[in-house]
């Protein structure tokens, strides 16, 4: 763009900007009155808040955690564990000297780590025989189970 010779044509050119300048901040205010709107103030679906979702309002008194009137459960401590891992001190956390058999070991507490076994997967194969009829030569095939419908798969189809 090259500025205009005369002081008229300046002018011009400034109305001109001003015109720019004004869209320019109506598109910026609308795009900023689009981004604050979420669905407590629009008719948006909540869905559409992503993670600028509004907090819910804290509820005050109650019982926190499950229904009213179920017992519940809480991991216990078993008495006979699978394993048993001995911890022991072998450094003093204070003069930082070996401590050797010199001390007696007292037992402060313990804790337990329920361990989920390894999952395998069971796999069933299906091997489909066929056989040739002896009295008219036709090709028999056995069929597979329903839901067996590919050389590899997840559960039933």
């Amino acid at each position: 763009m090259k500025l205009p010779d005369t002081i008229e044509g300046c002018h011009e050119l400034i109305k001109q900007l001003l015109v720019v300048v004004e869209g320019l901040q109506r598109e910026v205010q609308d795009l900023k009155d689009r981004l604050n709107k979420n669905s407590r103030n629009s008719h948006r679906p909540p869905s559409t808040d992503g993670l600028r979702k509004p907090a819910l309002p804290a509820k005050k008194g109650g019982k926190r955690g499950g229904q009213s009137g179920h017992k519940g459960k809480t991991l216990k401590m078993v008495a006979h564990p699978d394993e048993v891992i001995k911890l022991k001190p072998t450094v003093c956390a204070a003069c930082q000297q070996q401590l050797g058999g010199q001390t007696d070991l007292v037992l402060e507490n313990k804790r337990q780590v329920f361990e989920l076994p390894p999952t395998r997967l069971h796999v069933l194969e299906y091997q489909r025989y066929g056989c040739t009829c002896g009295h008219c030569g036709h090709v028999n095939k056995a069929d597979f189970p329903s839901g067996v419908a590919a050389p590899v798969q997840y559960g039933p189809a």
